[in-house]
């Protein structure tokens, strides 16, 4: 059978578990995954499974807007999501954050530190699924892009056009830093100790929480016809260092509509974002048989519920009864 694997879009409310006690009698996920060294990281070859390290790994995750939550509550969060069974967390990263004032960088500062992030998440026996952007929408300002990118009348955002390209690129160049010394896989380096005459080589691997980049954001929805924007931030984000699986994402139904836009870039995985609402057996089938046949499926959005817009009336809530169990979805 066809698996489909999910992944929880839940902004995860912490219940903060100061008196859980967790069994020691089974590994860690780091302990599992990591068992006999790393060879490789996560891969998604096989129609059925994704694999990390060569074992199958289904992906359970909850998705942390760190940019939301007081740096305090960051442990406590991640203990919460790993208290609820997931093994994983998506952390979108807003550019307009970290780059407030053209050319200056932080991701050091209380709010911004990135690298404790991800240090936290491992600590929380938790593996990361980065979406760094540069445009992640998340109900954010602007799309997380910085607002004096508006100050050139003429410029055109989402694109490779100057002069939001060089700007674009100079932040990706700063973030994927911080990303790759936390990949799973970092790749192979070797030491050399000479004792006496004999020579003794050794293989190094970081097994940082780093799984997954994605690229960009729902971007087939919004430029169906131009995709050389996703085949420049996939050659960045490959010539930056970063070795492991590289995704991108668009919404059920525009998949629906236009098919898998990215099979021009093989490494490049397609995950898809969708509610009960927008739930078609029917697609799933045709998401394995034509769009994207050879690779398990990665839901990288499950809507369990939905935003208010400006000058709405009322409040937009979805009933419970739409959730359905991840395990109905096939």
């Amino acid at each position: 059978m066809k698996l489909a694997i999910g992944a929880v879009f839940l902004v995860l409310i912490a219940t903060f578990f100061s008196n859980v006690v967790f069994s020691t009698a089974d590994p860690t996920l780091y302990e599992f995954y990591t068992g006999g060294g790393i060879k490789t990281g996560l891969e998604a070859n096989n129609v059925n499974q994704f694999t990390l390290n060569g074992k199958p790994y289904v992906i359970f995750s909850g998705t942390l807007h760190y940019f939301r939550v007081v740096p305090q509550y960051w442990a406590k969060v991640l203990a919460s999501y790993r208290a609820a069974g997931l093994n994983a967390v998506q952390i979108y990263v807003p550019w307009n954050r970290h780059e407030d004032i053209p050319g200056q960088f932080d991701f050091t500062s209380d709010w911004l530190n990135l690298g404790r992030l991800l240090e936290q998440v491992k600590r929380a026996d938790l593996f990361a699924i980065l979406r760094p952007g540069p445009f992640i929408n998340a109900e954010w300002e602007f799309g997380g892009l910085p607002s004096w990118l508006l100050r050139n009348g003429s410029l055109e955002t989402r694109r490779n056009s100057e002069p939001y390209l060089s700007r674009a690129k100079a932040y990706w160049s700063e973030v994927m830093k911080i990303i790759n010394r936390h990949q799973f896989v970092k790749g192979e380096f070797f030491v050399i100790l000479k004792k006496s005459e004999k020579l003794t080589c050794l293989r190094f691997s970081t097994g940082g929480s780093v799984l997954m980049v994605q690229i960009e954001n729902e971007y087939s929805g919004y430029y169906p016809d131009y995709l050389e924007h996703i085949h420049m931030l996939f050659n960045l984000t490959r010539e930056s260092g970063y070795h492991q699986q590289i995704f991108t994402c668009d919404n059920m139904s525009t998949v629906s509509r236009l098919g898998n836009r990215t099979t021009s870039i093989a490494e490049l995985f397609e995950a898809i974002n969708f509610g009960q609402s927008e739930y078609s057996p029917k697609f799933f089938n045709r998401f394995h048989t034509e769009i994207q046949p050879t690779k398990p499926m990665y839901i990288s959005e499950y809507w369990s519920g939905w935003f208010d817009a400006w000058n709405q009336t009322g409040h937009s809530v979805r009933p419970a009864k739409e959730l359905v169990d991840v395990s109905d979805l096939k």
